[in-house]
C-alpha cells in the first residue's frame, strides 16, 4: 500500500528499503504452549487466545535484570535490523510502530541514548499505541525520546481505539516536544465499515488508507 502511494504523488518507490521487526516471534512460542497446557474444559477459548497473546505480549515484555530477559531480546533484535539498515548505507530512516510495537521502540531509542548511542532516524511514526498505560509502571516515564532538530515523531490514534492515545498530555515534557513541533498527534479514523466506529479499529491501522497516505506524505 505504501509503495502505491508512492506511485501515486510520484515518488520512486525503489528507495524504500523494507526492515521488518518481528519481535512477537521471541513470545509466541511460550503463549502457544501456555494456551496448549490450560485449554483443557475451559470456554470462551477463541478470546482466552486473544488475551493470551495480545495481554500476555505486555506482561512478558519486563525487566528482569538478566541480559537475556523478553526485554533485552527484543532490543537486541531490534538493533540488529538497524545495524543493518546503516551498514547498508541508508541514509534516511524512518520507524514504523503500532500498540505495544509503539512502546518497545520508544524504549529502545530511550535506553539506546541514555547508554550514548545516537540513534539515526528521520521520523518516528506510531499509532494505536498504549504508551500513556505504561506511565502507570515507571515513576519517571515522563520523560520522552529526545529528538533532535531533524526528527519528528508523528503519533496517530482512533478515537474509537480504547487502546490507542494521544501522547501531546502525557507530561509537562511531551507537552514541550508539542510546542516545539517535534510531536504531532493525529486522529485517524482506522478501520473498514464494520471495524472504523468501534474498538476493533485497533487492528486496522497498517492497512488503514489515511494512515498510509499520513506516512507516504512524510517520507520525501
Amino acid at each position: 500500500m505504501l509503495r502505491t502511494q508512492f506511485e501515486k504523488i510520484k515518488l520512486n518507490d525503489d528507495q524504500l528499503i523494507f526492515k521488518e521487526v518481528e519481535w512477537s516471534s521471541i513470545l509466541s512460542t511460550n503463549e502457544g504452549k501456555l494456551f496448549h497446557n490450560i485449554k483443557e474444559n475451559l470456554s470462551f477459548l477463541s478470546l482466552r487466545k486473544f488475551i493470551i497473546h495480545s495481554f500476555g505480549d505486555a506482561i512478558a515484555y519486563q525487566k528482569t535484570g538478566s541480559p537475556h530477559d523478553t526485554y533485552n531480546l527484543i532490543n537486541n533484535l531490534i538493533k540488529t535490523k538497524y545495524d543493518e539498515l546503516i551498514a547498508e548505507g541508508v541514509d534516511e530512516i524512518y520507524f514504523v510502530a503500532h500498540s505495544l510495537g509503539g512502546v518497545i521502540l520508544s524504549n529502545f531509542i530511550y535506553d539506546s541514548q541514555t547508554s550514548g548511542v545516537d540513534i539515526q532516524f528521520k521520523k518516528l511514526f506510531t499509532f494505536g499505541t498504549t504508551i500513556p498505560l505504561w506511565t502507570l509502571k515507571y515513576k519517571n516515564f515522563d520523560s520522552p525520546i529526545h529528538l533532535n532538530e531533524n526528527q519528528t515523531w508523528i503519533n496517530m490514534y482512533d478515537n474509537d481505539d480504547i487502546l490507542g492515545y494521544p501522547l501531546g498530555n502525557i507530561s509537562p515534557k511531551y507537552q514541550d516536544l508539542v510546542k516545539a513541533g517535534k510531536l504531532i498527534d493525529i486522529e485517524v479514523n482506522s478501520g473498514t465499515i464494520l471495524t472504523s466506529w468501534n474498538p476493533l479499529c485497533h487492528l486496522d491501522y497498517w492497512t488503514d488508507k489515511d494512515v498510509i497516505k499520513i506516512i507516504a506524505g512524510e517520507v520525501r
